[in-house]
């Protein structure tokens, strides 16, 4: 028996020739069923349907994770929504004070002294209960406490309340309404709140370098720390910086603390 293949085209024949007892030669001819060119249309149809599978579920992926950053799954989003139901404030509120009084910078200190997230004063941090104004998650508490104090001592006006808020009740009260002052701020937080405010990813990620869930302080006081090993110069740092702030706010003041941190900015 003999086997003979040719491709005439796009078809390959192959021949089976075997000589029988008479001595004649029988040819069979064996054509595959499919083609070179439909074997190559299959195997880019697989090859096709392979990458878009894997196109679709990264897709979706991307979706899953992009859904879960928006719906609410950074630690400094937990934090606004404690606050939230605790003080019975809404969290685009509360988050919309945060972008406008520190961009969600949770060692943010003014000129004023005004500390953290939420820029609390050191005596209105004291009042609301606030141990360490450089906790991401005391400072929104306190922030939220504070406000709805306000809230209530205004009545609910969301607007006279963040005047206070910024340039304090007396203000209000002796303006018979928004002081010019604060105009521009409660402006700006209104037109956040009503665009709706997004956390920053980055921004919580800084937050939990030093961030213990069920610490009672969750950042470095003069009194102590969570542990310096591995950080950057950069948080280090800012660790500094908030010790000395602690130190200067006991010893009855700011001057000291301001002089001491412009110093090491420069």
């Amino acid at each position: 028996m003999e086997i003979r293949i040719e491709s005439i085209g796009a078809t390959t024949h192959i021949y089976t020739e075997t000589i029988a007892p008479t001595g004649n030669v029988n040819t069979t001819d064996q054509t595959e069923a499919t083609s070179f060119q439909e074997k190559l249309d299959s195997e880019i149809n697989a090859a096709t349907s392979a990458e878009s599978t894997t196109s679709a579920a990264n897709t979706e992926s991307a979706a899953t994770s992009s859904e879960e950053t928006s719906t609410g799954s950074t630690l400094l989003d937990s934090f606004f929504a404690q606050a939230s139901d605790l003080y019975r404030i809404d969290e685009g509120l509360l988050k919309a004070i945060g972008k406008v009084e520190s961009s969600f910078n949770p060692n943010s200190i003014s000129s004023a002294g005004a500390m953290g997230i939420m820029q609390l004063m050191p005596k209105t941090a004291e009042a609301m209960g606030v141990t360490n104004a450089f906790d991401a998650q005391q400072n929104i508490l306190g922030g939220a406490k504070y406000f709805r104090e306000l809230l209530n001592r205004f009545n609910g006006d969301i607007s006279l309340s963040l005047a206070a808020y910024n340039a304090g009740p007396t203000a209000v009260a002796n303006a018979g309404g928004i002081p010019i002052s604060a105009q521009g701020y409660v402006d700006k937080v209104l037109a956040n709140y009503n665009q709706g405010v997004t956390i920053p990813q980055s921004a919580s990620d800084a937050v939990a370098v030093y961030y213990t869930p069920g610490a009672t302080s969750t950042t470095s006081t003069a009194s102590g720390n969570t542990g310096l090993s591995g950080l950057s110069d950069a948080e280090l740092q800012s660790q500094l910086e908030k010790l000395l702030y602690e130190y200067s706010r006991r010893e009855g003041g700011t001057e000291a603390i301001s002089k001491i941190v412009n110093g090491m900015s420069s």
